[in-house]
């Protein structure tokens, strides 16, 4: 015992338990965001939220910030995307994103060792040509 604290005390009913201490017995988060685009076919962040608030009976404190951690690695994996602020499963048939820009020029097939190599033309004399003398 040091200070008047007994550092071997175990924990009494008189005092709340512990956040760690909760019985959270959830799905994970993916599976219950992909569970509610399924139900409403694609739908926002609030219909997201009330339908796992419907289905489930105890959330944690901290839901609304675990649903947005796991809304924004799901969309940056590609495991949904985002259409007018709705939340969808991709399309498998739908062509991969391109990004900005042109896209760059296709690169020749076999090897670089097979290229000819062209010499470079004899420059140009640097000025404005002369006139002929003929005229």
């Amino acid at each position: 015992m040091e200070n008047g604290v007994d550092l071997q005390q175990t924990p009494t009913d008189d005092h709340p338990p512990q956040l760690q201490e909760l019985p959270f017995s959830l799905p994970p988060y993916p599976q219950m965001i992909m569970d509610a685009i399924e139900a409403t076919n694609g739908c926002n962040k609030t219909a997201i939220v009330k339908h796992i608030d419907s289905t489930q009976i105890t959330l944690p404190p901290s839901h609304l910030t675990l649903l947005n951690y796991h809304l924004n690695w799901m969309k940056q994996s590609g495991q949904i995307v985002i259409v007018k602020n709705n939340y969808m499963k991709p399309n498998p048939n739908a062509p991969p994103n391109r990004g900005r820009g042109r896209p760059p020029k296709p690169k020749p097939e076999g090897d670089s060792s097979h290229v000819a190599v062209v010499p470079a033309p004899t420059p140009r004399p640097r000025g404005r040509p002369s006139k002929s003398k003929d005229s």
